[in-house]
């Protein structure tokens, strides 16, 4: 009998410390998510950010077209 509450015991405590060793991997596996989505919204923020860029630089380039255009037909 007491071997045996013995054994069940030992067995709780695994139980147990595997529950936690789980449950801190979880916490873990969270924590990089969450870094992940960050860095995700980062570069979404970036390419936003570019694509604005880009459609400022291409009304420049048209702009600058215009000029070279207006330019040749003075000369």
């Amino acid at each position: 009998m007491k071997e045996r509450n013995e054994s069940l015991f030992e067995k709780n405590v695994q139980y147990l410390t595997s529950g936690w060793k789980l449950q801190d991997q979880v916490e873990e596996m969270e924590e990089k998510v969450n870094a992940l989505e960050q860095e995700q919204d980062d570069f979404k923020n970036t390419i936003s950010e570019l694509c604005s860029s880009n459609q400022n630089l291409g009304r420049l380039l048209l702009s600058l077209k215009e000029e070279n255009l207006a330019l040749k037909k003075l000369l």
